[in-house]
């Protein structure tokens, strides 16, 4: 496929506002104000009126609030499709972080002897408030989701189940000084060496950390951290974190929250530090960028836009701003591993999903694409085999037969024309034909332009038995792209040949075009008959595809433009004899 321009970097968590989370930071700092002003500095005389117990009932209930809210905070932003895909290994860890905790409160293993105080909820059976096994699967979820996010993959991954376990620890380090110690939500029978905490209950908290968090990796959490937004996770931790931070610093001890904010630095820098991330800076971020987009990135096509309606000017922007990423996340992925990508692409495809489904995932591109994609009934099938096609370009491979190749190009071309015809309501398959045929002729025209690009990514799209019908092999490509073997006529040949095919399929294309809306019908004729021009800047290259780039200039477009018109009439006047095909395919 054509990559003239610079990368585009892309970011794929969501940027919608995160209300959410200022509400949870509200709670928050009302949380920490309120145990700042009435616990640890004294309550002011209660009027008379008011029991003495109130105090206590208010802290009790704002500290289940607290838990509960993060519970449901996350629970709303993952969405019920996940949840429910995730709804046995999550009841695993409720009910073995439950199970750890029973065990612990009667015999002290494997955290120290301790007790819990009624303060922050009732208590289960086993004298385990309710508050703690669903503060254990809200923690280590959110934890794990990171990890993933950070360290992508399929299949079972121990490094992912260790920084889960470590990033728990790191938040353990600070909460269970402010929540025993402190607060006395909990109580040890005997002080203990950090900040009146056993250091078994350190051991413990980890290795049952590890526990919950290999639940989840066994259960392929990891395939809801496609579409997780990484930013939002880790301000809803931060949040988390910051009350027991902040209290154990008030309270002097500092050593518990700078281990806190280090061994959690140190496990996120060692997951995540190789991983290259960016800002997804140059998508553009709504649909009047999008011409400008299409206009940096293929002129040849913007060129053709302008004889679009403003409605479908805007679709087709988007359409190819969607496509554009979706092949840069293969090609521009030079430090990715072939299993990186495939997990990149699975969660790029999972956005759209979203969006499909009526869920904005919050990156306007995705959203305006497939919202009017749904809104016009339009298959997502579409959009899943073009990034089909995008897989098959991970890795080098070759093509035997012109067949083969064509469904290559069926998946990375066709489609967007298919796609953009339903786009306008036309639903005839005689058309839709003809609108496939059009992009297999386009991507053997873009496949022969980028020969010596491709050849230099190490792939090769000309069918093998193309070459060998030519006398040629992959061998001898080489060595007419380093040079050491001139331009011949048995490339020429086969070159001939193969526009050939392509021009076959653009008369085949331009049977269909009277039966298309006015304005995409003009759009697409210019667009087919531009495309086919660099068939002559081929030969005006002397076949040289190796080291010269065929373009088009902008006079010439204007005559092919107009060629493409011309065309365009030619098959309206034609139509007639078409019209028992026509019937035949309705």
């Amino acid at each position: 496929m054509q990559r003239p321009m610079s990368p585009i970097r892309v970011s794929l968590p969501s940027r919608k506002p995160a209300l959410d989370l200022v509400a949870y930071a509200a709670l928050t700092v009302a949380s920490f104000a309120g145990w700042f002003a009435f616990v640890r500095t004294g309550a002011p005389p209660l009027p008379e009126s008011v029991s003495p117990d109130a105090l206590a009932i208010l802290r009790s209930g704002f500290a289940q609030v607290t838990i509960a809210l993060a519970a449901v905070l996350l629970a709303r932003r993952l969405g019920m499709d996940r949840l429910r895909a995730i709804a046995i290994p999550m009841a695993l860890v409720f009910c073995a972080s439950w199970l750890v905790e029973t065990i612990g409160v009667a015999s002290g293993v494997p955290f120290g002897s301790y007790s819990y105080s009624s303060a922050i909820g009732q208590f289960l059976p086993g004298g385990t408030p309710w508050t703690i096994p669903l503060s254990w699967l809200t923690a280590t979820l959110a934890f794990h989701l990171v990890a993933c996010t950070l360290r992508p993959g399929a299949g079972f991954r121990l490094g992912r189940v260790l920084a889960t376990s470590f990033l728990l620890l790191a938040w353990d380090l600070s909460l269970d000084p402010a929540m025993s110690t402190i607060n006395g939500f909990w109580t040890w029978a005997r002080d203990g060496a950090w900040y009146g905490v056993p250091v078994s209950n350190l051991v413990g908290w980890y290795l049952s950390g590890l526990v919950f968090a290999a639940i989840l990796e066994a259960f392929r959490t990891e395939r809801i951290a496609r579409s997780s937004d990484l930013r939002w996770l880790a301000g809803f931790l931060a949040l988390q974190a910051a009350t027991p931070v902040a209290m154990v610093a008030t309270e002097g001890m500092l050593s518990a929250a700078i281990a806190s904010v280090v061994v959690a630095s140190i496990t996120l820098y060692s997951i995540g530090g190789r991983l290259k991330r960016a800002d997804g800076s140059d998508l553009p971020s709504d649909s009047s960028q999008n011409l400008a987009f299409l206009a940096k990135n293929s002129k040849s096509f913007r060129f053709a836009s302008a004889f679009l309606s403003d409605e479908l000017q805007r679709i087709v922007a988007g359409v190819y701003g969607w496509c554009r990423v979706s092949d840069d996340l293969v090609d521009e992925a030079r430090d990715a591993t072939p299993e990186e990508i495939r997990v990149r692409l699975e969660a790029w495809e999972d956005l759209a999903k979203m969006a499909y489904r009526g869920r904005p995932c919050g990156i306007p591109l995705v959203d305006e694409v497939f919202g009017t994609m749904a809104a016009r009934k339009v298959p997502f099938d579409y959009a899943h085999d073009l990034l089909e096609g995008l897989r098959m370009d991970i890795e080098p491979r070759r093509y035997r037969t012109a067949g083969d190749l064509r469904t290559y190009s069926y998946r990375v071309a066709s489609v967007i024309g298919v796609w953009l015809t339903r786009t306008t309501g036309v639903k005839d398959p005689w058309v839709l034909e003809r609108a496939e045929v059009l992009g297999h002729a386009m991507q053997l025209t873009n496949i022969l332009r980028d020969v010596g690009d491709d050849l230099r990514m190490g792939r090769v799209y000309i069918p093998e038995q193309d070459l060998e019908e030519a006398g040629l092999a992959e061998a001898d490509l080489v060595a007419y792209a380093s040079g050491t073997r001139p331009v011949d006529a048995a490339w020429k040949a086969l070159v001939e040949r193969l526009m050939d095919r392509a021009d076959e399929d653009y008369r085949f294309a331009y049977e269909g075009m009277p039966q298309l809306p006015l304005s995409l019908r003009l759009a697409v004729a210019v667009a087919g008959s531009v495309y086919r021009g660099i068939h002559a800047s081929i030969r005006a290259n002397g076949y040289d595809n190796f080291r010269k780039r065929a373009v088009v200039g902008t006079p010439r477009k204007a005559v092919l433009a107009a060629a493409g018109l011309l065309l365009l009439l030619r098959a309206h006047a034609v139509r007639p004899a078409l019209e028992p095909a026509l019937v035949q395919g309705k």
